[in-house]
């Protein structure tokens, strides 16, 4: 998923939505009416289907990643969806595409867009045979019409046991580099140990020899359980993935490794290599990053209050520690509803705000939740300017569960996950998409129009008036001569048009 936006401005369908703010489409944070049904999706994944990443590709289409299936038996699927929500039908079978790699379940973690068009999903597989099973890192790529790209991997597949024989290993996040080259991130389990892996392939799908060790890097980084659940790429080269670290006892906290080009650590990174983002959660199934133009990285997750677990962001310095310039000591912790509460994902805007999109506990029992999404801005705070005071919540339906954000062109966010029609039913892909900025104003000509007139044309372009010049003229009282700046041109919502107009001989 593509987590930087610079601003341009700034399939069923399910049951429409309530969320925390009013019904106009124009506020930043309401739901757009344009999409879907009252800004929701739905898409049947019988028997079971839940969205775990999300791309925009550049013509608007959303493609969607994930898994379809039971827990016995499932495959990667991928959804493209227009512009209005709808299934794309110029994609695989009637906007779907369901991949098996081995011979029960497969899961798709994440998915990156190449700029050919083609299509690149990570995740895993059960390789094994006679019943035991035997996990690996599992790649695809697709064509843009969504068959099978035959000059990837074997008929468009690839598989790495990246642990060795014996080992479990799921693939959980993956970058294109700018060579074409494919950088994928997950987990590694051997030996009664979880560690952080990463394997790179050349464009072709075979394992880059120049990476690791023949291609692949196993980090074991603390005494518990390590995961990488994402992984970007900085413009020097080198290598930033994220995950939960686990420290002596329950304690999950988001960790941030950084590799050099050939898969080694980075010294100068953290301490050797890694950051670890105290949390105080026993709880982390995720964490993920996103990458700000003066190389700070900002971590999202869930962070302990004492009480409960919180949307939570962290910021570290290039050289790996907590920038104290963001929220307090480094770290913005945002409640939202009266229980626990887990940032899935992030996004970064143009203008340098923050977008966490996640799920929200109902009640302190966490029977039931809500999509959730916050925005902060460059400093950590909430903006206020989005939503209730920086916050959202969507209920979709009885249940639902939000695991990935995006950022549309235009500000729009289009957040991805699953939704249940009652507790402990069967999910479905579940999608909403949010207005992410006011409208623009794009300048009316209003020269030749009667005052009064040029004023209701300037409201309903989003912008306002703004100096009003009377001169002399042979034209009628009243009448606009002259406007600033020239029709046509772009300007952020409310943006001023200033006027001169006759006020006769």
């Amino acid at each position: 998923m593509r987590r930087v936006l610079t601003l341009v401005a700034v399939a069923v369908c399910g049951l429409a939505a309530a969320a925390l703010v009013g019904a106009s489409a124009n506020v930043p944070g309401e739901l757009d009416p344009a999409f879907g049904t009252g800004g929701i999706v739905i898409t049947q994944t019988p028997p079971n289907g839940q969205i775990y990443d999300l791309a925009i590709q550049p013509d608007g289409k959303i493609v969607a990643a994930g898994v379809v299936g039971s827990r016995f038996e499932s495959d990667f699927e991928i959804v493209r969806y227009q512009p209005d929500g709808s299934l794309d039908p110029t994609f695989g079978s009637a906007g779907r595409v369901i991949l098996s790699f081995g011979t029960s379940n497969d899961v798709g973690q994440e998915v990156a867009l190449q700029p050919d068009g083609k299509i690149v999903v990570v995740g895993f597989a059960d390789m094994g045979t006679g019943g035991i099973p035997d996990f690996d890192f599992a790649l695809a790529r697709l064509l843009a019409n969504g068959s099978l790209d035959p000059s990837f991997g074997t008929g468009g597949k690839v598989t790495t046991d990246v642990g060795g024989a014996h080992a479990v290993d799921a693939g959980r996040a993956l970058v294109l580099q700018p060579d074409g080259k494919i950088v994928a991130v997950g987990e590694s389990y051997k030996d009664g140990s979880f560690d952080a892996a990463a394997a790179r392939y050349t464009a072709t799908g075979a394992l880059d020899g120049t990476f690791g060790s023949g291609g692949t890097v196993v980090t074991p980084t603390g005494p518990g359980a390590d995961l990488l659940t994402d992984v970007i790429l900085q413009p020097d080269g080198k290598l930033v993935a994220t995950g939960p670290i686990q420290g002596e006892g329950t304690s999950y906290d988001p960790g941030v490794i950084r590799y050099l080009p050939n898969g080694s650590l980075d010294a100068t990174f953290g301490s050797g290599g890694l950051a670890i983002v105290a949390s105080g959660a026993t709880v982390l199934r995720y964490s993920h990053v996103v990458l700000q133009p003066d190389g700070k990285l900002v971590v999202s997750g869930a962070f302990s209050n004492g009480t409960d677990r919180d949307f939570g962001a962290a910021r570290l310095t290039l050289a790996g520690a907590l920038d104290t310039t963001f929220g307090m000591g480094g770290k913005s912790l945002t409640p939202i509803g009266p229980g626990n509460e887990t940032a899935g994902d992030l996004a970064l805007q143009g203008n340098g705000k923050i977008v966490l999109a996640g799920t929200v506990s109902v009640d302190r029992k966490d029977t039931a939740a809500t999509f959730g999404v916050v925005r902060l801005g460059p400093s950590g705070a909430l903006d206020t300017g989005f939503g209730t005071g920086g916050k959202v919540t969507t209920q979709v339906q009885a249940t639902d569960t939000a695991r990935a954000v995006t950022l549309q062109p235009d500000a729009k966010i289009v957040v991805g996950g699953w939704a249940a029609p009652s507790i402990g039913a069967l999910e479905n892909f579940a999608l909403a998409r949010y207005v992410g900025a006011k409208p623009p104003c794009v300048v009316p000509r209003v020269k030749g129009k009667q005052l009064a007139a040029a004023r209701k044309a300037i409201v309903a372009a989003n912008c306002r008036t703004g100096s009003v010049k009377k001169i002399r003229s042979r034209s009628r009282s009243g009448t606009v001569l002259k406007q600033s700046p020239a029709p046509g041109v772009q300007l952020e919502n409310g943006a001023k048009v200033n006027v001169t107009v006759s006020r006769g001989r």
